[in-house]
């Protein structure tokens, strides 16, 4: 699987919890904020980017 796909992969599982991803610090506070940002609020470019839908 080439790198971006990685990353991308790495990303959206991140996001989906509100775990911090890899690049950052493990800090992963967002996991515990009760109205954060979901994949719902995504608009159709962020889904893509996080490989949700297809292009």
């Amino acid at each position: 699987m080439p790198p971006q796909r990685d990353l991308r992969r790495e990303v959206r599982d991140a996001f989906r919890t509100g775990s911090s991803p890899g690049d950052f610090p493990a800090e992963h506070y967002e996991r515990t904020w009760p109205d954060r940002f979901s994949v719902d609020d995504l608009n159709d470019t962020g889904r893509r980017g996080l490989g949700l839908v297809s292009r």
